[in-house]
């Protein structure tokens, strides 16, 4: 049986830990990373324009969903397709994620500590790889569900028993979830050198837990979706910015999931 180092023959793909930590506040999805894995894969082999079916042909994607995948991407401004001339000065198509490695370093300047071999900070930021567990939680909660989660211990503390997991469960009797539209979006701490305009007139698929009693009251016109600029490094031009989902009517209810907005950032 051929071992994993036959296998690694094949060649190994580099993928940026941020990346795979924080495709979802850079507003990706799964299956958006899933292409950008892809690509990468493709890119570092050589090929900077593989076909949509050489794409398909390594995932369960059909062309049609990598094409819709791909005007994704463009459309958030996560890739690009640039002209490029070879030494002869033929003239070829070629996809780049140097917009998606842009906002990424964007992100970690503001948001990640970053360490060095002894532990110490090197960079004062608002989070760490090690994303925060209870935000987690949030985006993926599902009614009847059981979380597992790794027990992470300081450095020289050991666990008598060998715990290394626990699993959480949360009483949802009589919790209900709904998924709403939301249009009403809005900015806050706008710096005074920038205009920012939202271009996008909803939100889609929001969803929304809490009591059912409140659940079934609840409408599109009580939900925010808001913009705190403060948490956003913004550049002129187009951008995706992610959003929060607040009901201010009620404190027992609450939105899973990432979700953002397309901008227009105009300098004063």
């Amino acid at each position: 049986m051929p071992s994993y180092n036959f296998y690694r023959q094949l060649g190994v793909t580099s993928i940026n830990n941020g990346l795979i930590a924080y495709y979802a506040r850079l507003g990706l999805t799964e299956a958006e990373l899933a292409l950008v894995l892809q690509l990468e894969a493709f890119f570092q082999r050589g090929n900077y324009f593989p076909s949509n079916e050489k794409i398909a042909a390594n995932t369960s994607f059909s062309v049609s969903d990598v094409t819709l995948l791909i005007q994704s991407l463009l459309d958030k401004g996560c890739l690009s397709l640039r002209q490029a001339k070879d030494a002869s000065g033929k003239i070829s198509s070629r996809y780049s994620l140097d917009e998606l490695y842009d906002k990424l370093d964007q992100y970690l300047d503001q948001h990640v500590q970053v360490k060095d071999m002894n532990g110490e900070v090197l960079a004062e930021a608002k989070d760490s790889l090690n994303n925060d567990p209870m935000s987690d939680l949030a985006r993926e909660f599902e009614l009847g569900r059981d979380y597992q989660r790794l027990v992470e211990l300081p450095a020289g503390v050991v666990s008598l028993d060998g715990v290394t997991s626990v699993t959480l469960s949360f009483d949802t009797t009589d919790m209900e979830s709904t998924t709403l539209n939301i249009s009403n979006i809005k900015a806050i701490n706008v710096p005074s050198n920038y205009e920012l305009e939202i271009l996008s007139s909803i939100v889609s698929g929001v969803t929304l837990y809490g009591p059912a009693d409140e659940i079934e009251s609840i409408s599109a016109d009580s939900v925010v979706a808001q913009i705190d600029c403060q948490s956003v490094n913004l550049t002129v031009g187009q951008q995706t910015i992610p959003v929060t989902i607040q009901i201010p009517s009620s404190t027992r209810v609450f939105a899973t999931g990432s979700y953002t907005v397309q901008c227009e950032v105009v300098a004063k």
